[in-house]
């Protein structure tokens, strides 16, 4: 301590004693044995430092004052003022702001140099005890003005100080087991505490408080933990780490960009089974900006290639549709646009969608995005890959919120609405889908360009002016303005680098790709050829689709890329994927219990494709697959079309069509042939 107070306790010639009075020079104390000192304040700060003990840790003695009742207030102040006026004989305090009547002679220090004598007086002007007196003082002088407020009116509420710890620790032992158990009744709980206590700790019923009381000490324990609530919610509750909230802020476009897929809530129409069918969205949201800057529709699960070309999607500029308004193009956006087009042709007929060349990637821990293609694709790119924690929602949350402004802003005002749980869903939904996945494709698209990226979000701001908010497109543009622009690098073989690589060897005019023969006119003349990628052994790089099965793709010396067609194909044949060939072999397996050969997978795929002999029972489920394998198939032509490949398969041998002659003629004007006979 560097300072002395009236009333002040130190140990001075081995006695204990008490700060009486502090003169200009001198310091008077005064021992418990009634002995007076006068020290100078040199030696009575040494005896205080010497002899006082370090002050333990302790929690804050009084409350704030902010927010209780003016009566409450009021009376501490008057304690303050009868506080003052015993150690100091004024009211304030301060000498320099006395009132007429002070000091009064009982309380001057000078006339009544012991402070007992003083708040022996105050005590009896009070109506209260001296040691209530020596108490307020003691407590002032320690924690100020909030230790004089009545302990009574603000004492803090604990529904368990007077619970039987027992109880306690057994509630919350209940409640944690309950985290990942199914929601149940308060009347559920109570019945399994009792059990839990009377087999730990013997207590039996009549030992217990009543139901009423168990109620008030279990939602004082559980408060937080959601027992009682939602399940999901209280998982999501028990998955939250305490931790200091230190969020990332991305201070570019491109710098942080989120990726997650979602279910919609619409149902499109399926033109092959006549049906509505689900549909799930893949996006990718730039962080600082909160453009959305690629998207994909897929019918339910999104494979790993979805994702792969969802990067594709980034770099490549979102084509003005005829009907969109100048408005929307990217000529219209406030950035240099001829010296952009300069540098990327493509930005010429280009709509108003940011083309934003990521930098880090988060993504979710779904299989899709954990995939070896994913990975392989983003090395392509140079984009580094950031995995959001498992059941951590905040390491997504813009993304996450984007979601929920797609079902309230777009969803909710298209044909197919479904609702967001049952409880919202209508009547007949099912057939009320009108918009096949491609048209919901457009009309989303339309979505962000017109209303999403000129609409103004709160959580943007001009940095040097917190008070002016932006839209996603004006942050693009200052983004560019403040940061400049990097231009996308995407060749025409991006689409092929983005898919996976099998390493095969040419076998005949044909090559294997994952028990698929796939023969092309590149490969003519090439049987055992061994590659330039001497690491590989001589193997060859093949791409390959798992969207679109019907097709590999092959790499030459020179670079150049070659589509090779499945050697079993027939005219007509739908594209097929992975999972439809794996549902041709179980099929087949069920049929003779062993692995089906190709010439076996075309027949049963060219069954499943027609619906010829197939179970009535899996004619559904087939119908919707086929259904979602044309949709896939869709979206790898506009994939395919990106890139510069030609399609070089061997056209399949079609017999000459037969001779058209006359219908009249004559038999005389046929020539004489020998008759072949046993005897000849």
């Amino acid at each position: 301590m560097n300072a002395l107070r009236l009333g002040d306790r130190l140990v001075y010639d081995d006695s204990d004693c008490t700060v009486e009075a502090i003169g200009a020079g001198s310091i008077h104390i005064r021992s418990d044995a009634g002995s007076l000192y006068a020290l100078t304040p040199a030696a009575a700060l040494a005896a205080l430092r010497s002899n006082t003990p370090p002050p333990e840790p302790h929690a804050p003695h009084a409350p704030l004052l902010d927010g209780l009742p003016d009566e409450i207030v009021t009376e501490a102040i008057e304690r303050q003022d009868h506080v003052r006026e015993v150690l100091t004989g004024y009211r304030s305090g301060d000498p320099q702001q006395a009132l007429p009547d002070e000091p009064r002679p009982e309380y001057d220090p000078h006339l009544v140099p012991l402070i007992r004598d003083r708040q022996a007086t105050k005590a009896i002007e009070l109506g209260c005890g001296a040691r209530t007196i020596r108490r307020w003082c003691e407590e002032y002088l320690e924690h100020g003005l909030g230790s004089l407020i009545d302990k009574r009116r603000t004492a803090l509420l604990n529904p368990v100080r007077n619970a039987d710890e027992r109880i306690v620790d057994a509630i919350s032992h209940l409640a944690e087991k309950e985290t990942y158990a199914s929601t149940g009744k308060r009347q559920r709980f109570r019945r399994r505490l009792r059990r839990y206590l009377f087999e730990t700790y013997g207590l039996s019923d009549a030992q217990l408080p009543t139901d009423r009381t168990l109620d008030r000490y279990i939602d004082h324990v559980t408060r937080g933990s959601y027992t009682f609530d939602k399940a999901t919610t209280r998982r999501s509750a028990a998955m939250r780490r305490p931790k200091v909230l230190t969020g990332f802020h991305a201070t570019r476009a491109g710098e942080l960009v989120l990726v997650d897929g979602n279910r919609l809530d619409i149902l499109a129409w399926d033109p092959e089974t006549n049906k509505a069918i689900a549909v799930e969205l893949l996006l990718a949201l730039d962080s600082y900006t909160r453009c959305m800057i690629a998207w994909r529709f897929v019918p339910l699960s999104p494979d790993r290639s979805d994702m792969s070309m969802l990067l594709a999607d980034m770099l490549n500029p979102l084509e003005m549709r005829p009907h969109w308004k100048q408005t929307v193009a990217f000529s219209a956006m406030a950035i240099p646009y001829n010296r952009l087009v300069e540098l990327d042709e493509r930005l010429a007929l280009a709509a108003a969608r940011p083309i934003i060349a990521p930098e880090t990637l988060v993504l979710d821990n779904a299989k899709i995005f954990l995939s070896k293609a994913v990975s392989n694709a983003c090395e392509q790119l140079g984009v580094s890959i950031d995995l959001a924690r498992l059941q951590q929602g905040p390491d997504k949350a813009q993304v996450e919120r984007a979601f929920l402004t797609i079902r309230t802003q777009f969803c909710e005002h298209v044909v197919g609405y479904k609702g967001n749980t049952v409880v919202h869903r209508g009547e007949d939904v099912e057939g009320q889908a009108l918009w096949t996945i491609a048209e919901l494709e457009e009309l989303f698209s339309e979505y962000v360009v017109t209303i999403y990226n000129r609409r103004i979000n709160r959580a943007l701001v001009l940095p040097c002016a917190p008070a002016v908010r932006m839209s996603p497109r004006e942050a693009y543009e200052e983004s560019i303005a403040r940061c400049g622009y990097l231009p996308a690098i995407c060749n025409e073989s991006l689409y092929f680098e983005l898919l996976p690589t099998e390493w095969v060897t040419i076998q005949g005019d044909s090559l294997d790709v994952r028990g698929l023969s796939y023969s092309g006119k590149v490969l003519v003349g090439r049987r055992r050829e061994l590659s330039p990628f001497s690491a590989q052994k001589g193997k060859w790089p093949v791409k390959y689709d798992s969207r679109d099965r019907l097709h590999v793709y092959f790499q030459d010396r020179d670079g150049s890329w070659h589509t090779l067609r499945w050697i079993h194909a027939w005219e007509g044949i739908e594209p097929f994927t992975e999972r439809m060939i794996d549902s041709a072999r179980r099929l087949q397996r069920s049929i003779d219990g062993r692995r089906a050969t190709q010439e076996e997978v075309a027949e049963m795929l060219k069954r499943l494709q027609n619906f010829t002999d197939i179970p009535p029972e899996m004619a559904g489920k087939l119908r919707r697959r086929l259904s979602r394998d044309v949709e896939r198939g869709r979206q790898v032509e506009i994939d395919r079309s990106r890139a510069g490949a030609a399609v070089t398969t061997l056209k399949p041998v079609v017999p000459p069509p037969p001779l058209i002659i006359d219908e009249d003629f004559d038999l005389d004007d046929l020539d004489d042939l020998p008759v072949f006979g046993t005897s000849s």
